[in-house]
């Protein structure tokens, strides 16, 4: 499975079931590190945990935003 793919299905219990994981972890990876989503790779984790942690922590809680972030960054 890929990197990005990985990504995804750490973020999808995450965010709520109407929300596009595909298109929010692909805007994180854009936005964020200027890269395409298959260019995405495991040095890239960090700052994508960061970046994605920062952004759904305006829609969950804080703990559950680290909790991600460290998951992400447990898959490099």
């Amino acid at each position: 499975m890929e990197l990005y793919e990985q990504v995804i299905n750490e973020v999808r219990p995450f965010l709520p079931r109407s929300e596009d994981v595909g298109r929010f972890v692909e805007r994180q990876c854009r936005s964020h590190l200027n890269i395409e989503p298959a260019a995405l790779s495991a040095a890239h984790l960090p700052e994508l945990a960061r970046w994605i942690s920062i952004s759904i922590g305006l829609l969950i809680p804080k703990e559950k935003a680290l909790l991600l972030r460290q998951n992400i960054e447990r898959l490099g």
